[in-house]
């Protein structure tokens, strides 16, 4: 035994691993740490308490999202937009894209974010804390449809020896629920009008649900539609979505399920990002994205007027019109080789 025992002192055994599984708890105190101001090339704003709202936090965890104000300076001599503009790349770490529980990517691309300038009742009370007379007050908007986390707020004023502006930089999150029903914002000529609008069972229209189904098979197809020749040939993996929206009217505006309740605590939506999410929705239903994320910011709106009745029940051509109409017409076209005059008659008819 004594032999073993001077054996065993002389052996150099390797040295033990210890090996620890990284959890939630370990990334929340890594977030909990990091830098609560905004800083870039260029740009310095550091948290600030002040009447407009407390200190500015930037996000701490799974449930607390950044907010509050910032202060300090941009770094420009040209113009305060040129200078906003230089705040965007630091943004995007922390403002993202809402996509509403659909399975799509929320990462913002700062080259769709821009500050456009407005003016606001804060605006004055933004001018007293920077001690300046008057400063120039922006919003963060994303490209047209696009839903924000935060709504951003920017003031800024020229420093006294022109080497840049000092800004103060507001955050507040947003709400805005995971699907239908939605509210909505409307501006129209006599003022805003907040609406509900929530999405219609594709089964109470069963002639464009056909239609959808009919994507993928030609034995469910409505007649005369079977193996027709697009104007966009499709590919073996193409699906047709087809999705409807209404607008709650009279007694069933007002929200009586518990569905509808919680959308009246969120935000207001514009008719465009609802188009928005519509669309992130229905390419999320494809087999293209059934593994993966959609790439959200990838998808933009492109503003092309108002189709009236008329001119979604009729056939018109493109050529000789504006612009405008042109590109209109060619999208009532695309619409009309998948969802034939009839079709679209017959279920306003059962409506």
């Amino acid at each position: 035994m004594h032999d073993n025992e001077e054996d065993l002192q002389d052996l150099t055994l390797p040295p033990i691993k210890v090996v620890r599984k990284i959890g939630p708890a370990d990334t929340l105190r890594a977030v909990d740490h990091c830098e609560e101001g905004f800083i870039g090339p260029c740009v310095d704003l550091k948290p600030h308490k002040c009447s407009l709202g407390s200190a500015g936090r930037q996000r701490s965890g799974w449930s607390v999202t950044a907010r509050g104000v910032w202060r300090g300076c941009i770094s420009h001599s040209g113009d305060a937009a040129e200078a906003a503009a230089l705040l965007l790349p630091v943004l995007t770490t922390t403002v993202e894209l809402d996509v509403c529980g659909i399975l799509a990517t929320n990462k913002a691309d700062a080259e769709t974010l821009r500050f456009v300038r407005v003016s606001s009742e804060e605006q004055s009370t933004a001018a007293s804390i920077l001690d300046v007379g008057v400063c120039t007050g922006f919003r963060l908007m994303g490209a047209c449809g696009h839903v924000l986390t935060h709504d951003a707020d920017l003031w800024m004023a020229t420093l006294s020896d022109d080497s840049g502006f000092q800004a103060l930089l507001r955050l507040r999150p947003q709400t805005h629920g995971k699907g239908s029903p939605f509210h909505i914002d409307r501006r129209t000529p006599l003022g805003r009008i907040e609406e509900v609008w929530e999405e219609v069972p594709m089964v109470e229209l069963p002639q464009l649900l056909r239609i959808t189904m009919s994507s993928t098979s030609d034995e469910l197809a409505l007649p005369g539609m079977e193996r027709q020749r697009y104007i966009v040939e499709e590919d073996e993996n193409a699906n047709l979505v087809v999705n409807c929206w209404r607008r709650r009217d009279g007694v069933d505006a007002d929200p009586v399920d518990e569905a509808v309740s919680g959308s009246t605590k969120s935000d207001a939506l514009t008719l465009e990002q609802l188009m928005w999410l519509d669309a992130l929705g229905a390419l999320a239903q494809t087999s293209i994205c059934a593994e993966v994320p959609v790439p959200s910011a990838r998808v933009r709106l492109s503003d092309e007027g108002m189709a009236t009745r008329s001119e979604l029940l009729s056939s018109q051509s493109a050529h000789g019109v504006s612009t405008e109409d042109a590109a209109k017409l060619g999208s009532l076209a695309f619409l009309g080789q998948y969802v034939p005059v009839e079709v679209l008659e017959g279920e306003e008819r059962q409506r």
